[in-house]
């Protein structure tokens, strides 16, 4: 910008003087409001519901609410599928494959099974009962220099 465009501005009527943005800067200080005070709040063991609460009465103290009895927790069944161990995940089909067969060279016998998701295609050995089980094959795989990481997969 030339020096003639810049003195022009300034002639330009409401053009604030460099001393008004000044004072202007030092009268609305342009900072980020202060955060909101953390306010403590207690933590319960079990949430108590507004609807599950009952007035004790003459019982006990006046305005005294009786805590509700916990519900039993009821066990959700474990869900239909097996533990495996994957060894990998490729965007790319090829490598996928080659990296199946590299792996199945080490291991023996096709037992790796290759399945795509989302576009992933995942490398996954073996099917076993629980999550320990399926350690227990890692730290083997390990020793033959195979890493990868227990997935559930249903």
């Amino acid at each position: 910008m030339s020096s003639l465009s810049i003195l022009f501005l300034l002639t330009l009527p409401g053009t604030p003087v460099p001393s008004e943005v000044l004072n202007d800067l030092d009268a609305h200080p342009w900072r980020p409001a202060p955060a909101a005070p953390v306010v403590a709040r207690p933590v319960f063991a079990t949430p108590v519901a507004a609807e599950s609460t009952t007035r004790i009465g003459s019982q006990g103290a006046p305005g005294a609410f009786a805590t509700p009895t916990p519900k039993p927790q009821t066990r959700e069944p474990t869900p239909s599928g097996s533990w495996q161990l994957q060894l990998g995940a490729l965007s790319s089909p090829d490598a996928a494959n080659a990296e199946k067969k590299r792996i199945e060279k080490i291991l023996g016998s096709g037992t790796i099974e290759l399945f795509a998701d989302g576009g992933v295609n995942k490398l996954r050995y073996g099917k076993f009962g629980s999550k320990d089980e399926a350690e227990s094959a890692r730290a083997t795989l390990k020793s033959r220099g195979i890493d990868g990481f227990a997935a559930f997969r249903p």
